[in-house]
Parts: structure tokens; sequence; C-alpha cells
């Protein structure tokens, strides 16, 4: 047997054994060429629900994300790709309702279509394109005390509290409370600084009937480090 032929026969043995072993690399080493591991991403945001939600006098694209991660997730792009009779009629971007999605939690968005499409025969596919895990400033999650509802069953109101239990001083405080006759809104706080420990009073108005007591809805509070 020749040289030639022991080469190749010695090829095909790198090649089978290559296959037959280790899934971890693309594909074998020869030669001076080497190939690196494949890398596979793990899912970061993940998209919980998404659909086509009729507010007063128009409609938007909603849904709800989950962080997977063990950071804080910031600046959440989010596109939602409209259809309609298995036609793509649209793509549109937005975000989250709050700033930060903080590990394991979730986050409530809203994506706002032309006025002129409407809403009849449209089916929705949302993606998570890109997020951050920097931002400055950072935020932390607040702890709801309590939540109470009065009034109803066409407008409510909601009160309750809020604490920082960080050990640092937090302020541009948000709140979000679900659901909405427009899917989520924003609360007010009394207070826009929160000291280690404080607290502070929340309130808003809430117009979606069928909802007479607090504990029916859900409330996120976040707040960004005071510097």
């Amino acid at each position: 047997m020749n040289t030639r032929i022991k080469s190749c026969i010695a090829l095909i043995l790198l090649i089978v054994i290559g296959i037959g072993g280790s899934q971890t690399f693309a594909k074998p080493a020869v030669g001076n060429i080497v190939y690196l591991p494949i890398v596979r991403k793990s899912a970061v945001v993940r998209i919980d629900d998404a659909y086509v939600f009729h507010g007063k006098g128009y409609w938007f694209v909603a849904g709800i994300i989950t962080n997977l991660s063990d950071r804080t997730v910031y600046d959440v792009n989010l596109t939602a790709s409209l259809f309609s009779n298995d036609q793509l009629v649209e793509v549109i971007t937005g975000t989250t309702g709050l700033p930060a999605t903080f590990p394991g939690s979730s986050n409530l968005f809203k994506i706002f279509p032309p006025d002129d499409l409407l809403s009849e025969g449209i089916s929705v596919h949302v993606e998570a394109k890109s997020w951050s895990f920097e931002h400055d400033p950072e935020y932390l999650p607040l702890t709801i005390l309590s939540k109470n509802f009065s009034g109803g069953p066409d407008i409510g109101h909601l009160d309750g509290e809020i604490r920082n239990d960080h050990a640092i001083p937090v302020t541009s405080i948000e709140i979000m409370v679900y659901p909405d006759v427009d899917f989520f809104i924003y609360a007010t706080p009394d207070k826009t600084f929160l000291a280690p420990g404080e607290e502070s009073a929340y309130t808003t108005w809430l117009y979606f009937p069928g909802f007479p007591e607090g504990e029916s809805f859900t409330v996120w509070a976040q707040g960004a480090v005071a510097k």
C-alpha cells in the first residue's frame, strides 16, 4: 500500500472518529485549521405572552416578559410582527413598562401600531431583539406592603404602601399596576425619594370592572439608586 493511499485512509478514520465522538466541536481539526467549540447562547429574555389588546378606543400589542438570567436587564428592545392572513403587514417596536426587569421577575409591555392599521384579523409574533445588563442609574426593586381597592365595578381606586428594603437610598420611583382597561397603568407615589427602610404611600385610579379586592391586582415598584 503506497503512501498516498495510507494518507487517505488516515484522513477518513480521523473524520469518522470526529463525527462519532464528542459533538462539542463543529468539525475535527485538519491540517493547520482549528475549529472552535459551538457555543449556544442561552435565553435571557422570554416572551411569556403577547396578543392584541383593545383599550379605550384604540388597540395595541400587549404582553409579558420574564428575565431568565441572574442579572437585571434594561432597555429590552421588543419587535412585534403583525400578520393578516399569514401575510406580514407591519413591524413595530417598543420596550417594557418599567426600566428594569429583575432576575427571575416579569415586566409588561405595550407596543402601539400605526393609527390607520385596523386590528381585525391581526395576529402577532413578538421577539426580544436586544437588551442590556448595564444602566446608569441602577434600579432596585421596592417592597409592596399593601394593596387596597375601593369603588367599582366600573371605576375604582387603588392605594397602598411601598418600602425601600435596601441599604442605600432610591429615587425616581416608578410603580406599575395590572390589570386596567389599558392593560396596565402607573401609580403615583407620595414620595420620590426613599431612604433605607423608609415607606411611601401610592395611589391610582383604575378603570377595569369586576375586581373588588386589592389582591386582584399586581403591583410592581422600583427606584433608581440615588447618587
